[in-house]
């Protein structure tokens, strides 16, 4: 009877182990966690999610920085120093405890540190500015420089070099960024600051036929602070402290002109135009189609010498002009017509009138006789017929 009692009694207390011991370890404690990001720049800020099963009831963090950790499931914490840290996460509830320690799991990278310097910080302008990067990584390598140079400009090399062309107190800023992805900003305010200077520029006009003596007429551009005085040299001997000089040439030749600014604090600027003045090597030429048909468009290209010309004027002989180098040209009706080009050089001007045929279109009862007659006759600009001996 016992033995029975027994047998039956054991076959009670699997079953209730059967029914009982999924419930027992399903509700087991297991502690785990991650973070949305593992890495980043200090400062770091970390969301840590905490998924662990069993039902916690109370958490506990050591997020290894030396804060007095969390109690909270899902807490955030920032990293404001570099390094690598160690997280634990300590789970409880009534039935028990457990915990889990990530090693070396925030990693937090080091910002770099900008800094740089410069050849002068102060002077006439333009001023020539060499800047020279003296930045430290941090961490990684430096990948990336921006520089704003506070007048407007910007720059992406390392040690660039700039001019400044106008007065003020300039701000200079630069922005590093190394092979981690941190960043960091140093602005320098006032770091230039410029108060004189002068800016040399001129122009001059050109004379129709370039014979000599030509004279050429320079228009001063130059800019800046204080009183200004002028020093002139045209390339041919002769030198002027004229505003407006005018200069005339005796030579047929190629001259290099200098202008040399200077203000009443000692800042000065020099401007030279190699061979801008052509005196007497011209000549203006062009190439075009011997014939052309009514309607068709044909090339007509500006072939001066030297080919350095600043512009072209075009007479078509049809009461139509261009001001392109190598313009397009039709012409509705057959004829002869006088087309004239005439080419800037800069300091001089020449021009060249060449005969453009316009055939008229086959037709019935045409003849050789009739295309003869058709173009032996020249037409002015006015679309007029000029009788042809």
């Amino acid at each position: 009877m016992s033995k029975k009692l027994n047998a039956i009694i054991i076959r009670r207390c699997l079953l209730l182990l059967l029914i009982f011991l999924p419930r027992i370890v399903m509700s087991q404690l297991h502690a785990d966690f991650s973070a949305t990001t593992t890495s980043g720049c200090a400062p770091a800020i970390i969301n840590f999610i905490d998924s662990s099963t069993g039902d916690p009831t109370s958490w506990r963090w050591d997020f290894g920085n030396g804060s007095a950790g969390s109690t909270i499931k899902n807490p955030i914490t920032t990293y404001d120093k570099p390094g690598i840290y160690t997280v634990k996460l300590v789970i409880r509830n009534g039935r028990g405890v457990d915990s889990l320690v990530k090693s070396a799991y925030i990693i937090v990278n080091a910002l770099p540190i900008p800094d740089f310097a410069a050849s002068a910080r102060t002077g006439c302008f333009p001023l020539k500015v060499n800047f020279s990067d003296r930045s430290i990584a941090g961490s990684g390598t430096l990948t990336n420089w921006e520089w704003d140079f506070g007048d407007g400009t910007v720059s992406t090399e390392q040690n660039p070099a700039h001019t400044y062309t106008i007065a003020g107190n300039f701000r200079v800023i630069l922005k590093v960024t190394n092979s981690n992805g941190c960043v960091q900003v140093l602005p320098k305010s006032s770091f230039i600051t410029l108060k004189n200077g002068v800016r040399s520029d001129f122009e001059y006009t050109s004379v129709a036929g370039c014979q000599t003596p030509a004279p050429i007429t320079f228009i001063n551009k130059a800019s800046g602070t204080g009183a200004l005085t002028y020093q002139w040299d045209f390339g041919d001997g002769r030198t002027s402290n004229d505003r407006n000089p005018v200069n005339y040439y005796q030579k047929a030749g190629v001259y290099t002109v200098k202008l040399i600014t200077t203000n009443s604090s000692g800042c000065s600027d020099t401007l030279i135009k190699p061979n801008a003045i052509n005196i007497g090597i011209v000549k203006a030429d062009f190439t075009k189609p011997d014939v052309a048909c009514p309607g068709s468009a044909f090339q007509l290209t500006n072939t001066s010498n030297p080919s350095s010309f600043t512009g072209s004027f075009w007479d078509f002989g049809d009461g139509t002009s261009s001001a392109q180098p190598n313009p397009l040209k039709s012409y509705p009706a057959p004829g002869t017509y006088a087309v004239k080009l005439v080419t800037d050089f800069g300091s001089c001007k020449d021009s060249i009138v060449k005969p453009m045929t316009i055939l008229p279109k086959p037709g019935a009862g045409s003849s050789k006789a009739s295309l003869l007659q058709t173009t032996s006759s020249i037409y002015s600009r006015w679309n007029q017929r000029v009788p042809v001996p």
